[in-house]
């Protein structure tokens, strides 16, 4: 386990090797069974275009993991004096980034097959998700409160409730041997004791959702403001 040196930046990369052999097979395979059945007395083209057509898909799904990585210039995980550098979310090209001054929490959380590393924002930055939860279920005890905008209201707390029963997060990315990257929560929290000693690092386990939330951010944030 590596030792983390408080005067340079904590770094995790990833490594497209999964990505790159599966390009390659899928460059790879068509040809080997064009050739294998060639000599066979039944039509080869029916298989081949539906072999190219699976290929291509799965070419797809590489190419925009591999710019995912390209885009972030190969780094998963990032903790510097600015704050806090990630990958993108899944099938999401585009780095994430949280300056110190924001963060209140890292956590660690997801499967071993898809672990992940999120931000829980601090109350008062744009996007946390506790105000909002905690507006909308203010608003339902309101008595004056317009039946058909309530039920919107609590159908939206019961679908996001999951994330409130643990840290929700912000941004988060994801690992795991298909993005080339896995992460280790002991350097990610010597690491954060050395550039932000006042930010927790949490490994969720089981508990809530912390990302759920986020596919529904958006309806959040304007019945919240329906809200007032």
């Amino acid at each position: 386990m590596p030792e983390v040196d408080a005067a340079a930046p904590y770094t995790v990369r990833m490594w497209p090797v999964l990505q790159l052999l599966l390009l390659l097979l899928m460059l790879v395979l068509p040809a080997v069974f064009g050739i294998g059945m060639a000599d066979e007395s039944a039509n080869p083209w029916p298989f081949l275009v539906m072999l190219l057509g699976e290929a291509a898909v799965f070419a797809v799904l590489a190419g925009v993991q591999l710019r995912r990585m390209w885009r972030s210039r190969w780094i998963a995980l990032r903790l510097d004096a600015r704050g806090v550098h990630m990958a993108g979310r899944p099938w999401s090209t585009v780095p994430q980034f949280v300056p110190w001054q924001d963060v209140a929490e890292i956590v660690v959380f997801g499967t071993l097959t898809q672990p992940r590393v999120g931000i829980r924002v601090k109350d008062g930055v744009p996007g946390a998700f506790a105000p909002m939860y905690r507006r909308l279920e203010d608003g339902l005890r309101h008595a004056s409160l317009d039946p058909a905008l309530g039920d919107r209201v609590r159908d939206l707390v019961d679908r996001v409730r999951a994330s409130a029963e643990g840290p929700a997060v912000t941004v988060y990315t994801e690992g795991g041997s298909h993005n080339g990257w896995r992460p280790d929560w002991k350097s990610i929290e010597r690491a954060a004791a050395a550039w932000a000693p006042s930010v927790e690092v949490t490994v969720s386990g089981n508990v809530g959702d912390p990302a759920g939330w986020l596919s529904r951010r958006d309806q959040m944030e304007k019945l919240a403001a329906e809200l007032g």
